[in-house]
Order: C-alpha cells, then sequence, then structure tokens
C-alpha cells in the first residue's frame, strides 16, 4: 500500500514537474533579480555596482515619473469604472431580453477588439483619429460641423483617445464573463420576483447584481491590475506624446531601460508600479470584503 502511495506522489510530482521548473525559471527568479537589481546600477553599458536606494530616491526627484504616474492613475480612474458600469449594463440587457441571434452576433461583435493584439489595435485608431480633416473621425464630426481636431496632438485629448479604444476593447471581454454570471442565476429567482410584480429593472438591482458581487470583485481587480500595466496603445499610438501626455508607468519603464539603458532604474520603477498594483488590489478586495 505504501508503495502504491509513493509511486502515485512521485507521478504527480513527475507531471508538475516541467510546468514548476518552467514557473521558477521565467516567472519566480526573475521577480527576484529585478529586486536586486532596482538597488544597483546596472546597465547594458558599464559593470553592476550596488548603490542601495539611490534609484528610488532619484524616482522621487524625477519629473517624467510624476507625469507618468499621473497619467497612470487618470487612466486606472476612468478605465476601471468605465468598464465595469458598461460591461454589465451590456450583459444585463442581452441576457434579460436579447438570448437570440442578436445577441449571440453583439457578444461576438464586441468580443472581437479583444483577441486582436493591442498593437495592431491602436495602429488602426492611429489612422482613425488622424489629424487631418479628412480622417475617418474628423470626417464624422465634420457631419454635425464640429471642427478638426488634433486628436493624438494635444494632451487631452491624446488621453481620452486612449481610454476610448482601451473601454472598447476591455467591454467585450469583461461583457462575456458578466453574460456567463447571469446565465448561472436560477431562473427561479428571477420567476419569483415577475410574479410579485417586480419589473426587468428592479429585477437587475435586487436580484440579479447582489448575485453578481463576486464575479465583481473579479472584473474590477483584473481591470485594475490591466489597467496599470497599459503600454501597447501609448506606444502604437502616442509614444507617450505630446509630451508626456500619454506617458504611462509601463512606458516610462520602456524608456529608462531600452532607451537609455538604465536597467538599474527601469527596475526599480518596476518595482514601484508592482507596489501600486499591489495596493490597489488589497483596497479592492477590502471594500468588497467589508460588504459583506
Amino acid at each position: 500500500m505504501k508503495k502504491k502511495k509513493l509511486k502515485d506522489l512521485f507521478t504527480g510530482y513527475a507531471f508538475a514537474a516541467p510546468s514548476t521548473l518552467l514557473l521558477i525559471t521565467f516567472l519566480i527568479i526573475p521577480i527576484f533579480m529585478v529586486f536586486y537589481f532596482s538597488f544597483t546600477n546596472y546597465s547594458a553599458k558599464q559593470n553592476v555596482d550596488w548603490v542601495g536606494l539611490q534609484n528610488y530616491l532619484r524616482i522621487l526627484k524625477d519629473p517624467a515619473v510624476r507625469y507618468a504616474l499621473k497619467n497612470t492613475l487618470l487612466f486606472v480612474l476612468v478605465q476601471v469604472p468605465l468598464v465595469t458600469v458598461l460591461s454589465l449594463a451590456v450583459a444585463g440587457i442581452l441576457a434579460q431580453q436579447h438570448r437570440n441571434r442578436f445577441g449571440s452576433f453583439v457578444r461576438s461583435a464586441l468580443f472581437v477588439p479583444v483577441v486582436c493584439s493591442l498593437t495592431l489595435l491602436g495602429s488602426v485608431w492611429y489612422y482613425l483619429f488622424s489629424s487631418d480633416p479628412s480622417g475617418v473621425v474628423n470626417t464624422v464630426l465634420s457631419w454635425f460641423g464640429i471642427a478638426a481636431v488634433d486628436w493624438l496632438g494635444q494632451g487631452n485629448t491624446a488621453m481620452a483617445a486612449l481610454c476610448f479604444v482601451n473601454i472598447v476593447r476591455s467591454v467585450g471581454y469583461f461583457l462575456v464573463i458578466y453574460y456567463a454570471a447571469i446565465m448561472d442565476i436560477p431562473r427561479s429567482y428571477l420567476e419569483a420576483a415577475e410574479v410579485d410584480g417586480a419589473n426587468r429593472i428592479q429585477q437587475f438591482f435586487h436580484i440579479i447584481l447582489p448575485n453578481l458581487k463576486g464575479t465583481t470583485n473579479f472584473v474590477v481587480v483584473i481591470n485594475t491590475i490591466w489597467a496599470f500595466q497599459i503600454f501597447d496603445l501609448a506606444y502604437s499610438m502616442t509614444r507617450g506624446g505630446p509630451g508626456y501626455g500619454t506617458t504611462t508607468m509601463i512606458y516610462r519603464i520602456y524608456q529608462e531601460g531600452f532607451w537609455n539603458w538604465k536597467m538599474g532604474y527601469a527596475c526599480a520603477l518596476a518595482v514601484m508600479l508592482f507596489l501600486m498594483i499591489l495596493t490597489a488590489s488589497g483596497i479592492i478586495k477590502r471594500i468588497f470584503r467589508a460588504d459583506d
């Protein structure tokens, strides 16, 4: 009996070993390396020397980091609430009124941007938001008598354009998650409410929404993590400009690491971003736990 248990245990470890080895090699070890190099002047152009907290002190004095931090927080504060509300609203409408081919078509159409590369999506929208009066977006605005706008050449409009594109892309993903969660709610709850005279809006707020608390927690956390890590759109649409108008934390890390070759400083910025995401996720989980 003991031999069989040992054999089963060995078999389990043997199957888990390859994936565990890959996880340690490409995730765990790099994380510790980033923390270590954040305390050095690591660069492709010189030897590695220990500098202690020098990189972190430099972060406090770097104006570019302040712009990047402000832009990233703004992006998170706009992105997370809007994506959560829109995906939930659309999922609720489709689940309650369009459980048919039309609803399936809408879900599929909204999910298409999700499977596209963000870099490709950003490149397409770069041309759609062209400052030229003949650009697609400006052409549509001209139909309503609105003058052409240099969307990606001004800080406020450039950030608004990034938020818009990312919202369009993200809604489809979280819509599917919300739709599946709504469909998992027992129909007897809704039927009982309907017998009691509750309309669809009342059913949504008093039955569907409370049953989606766990799903909403997941959506908000994942959406927050993704929003903090926005890079592809800033790179493909604006290159972080104009000025520092759309420079995000990840884009700043990219600039320091692969433009200036200051890998140690880039690692310190990465650690800072990691701590920000960890703190935000912890706050969100605590808020949802407090409502239990």
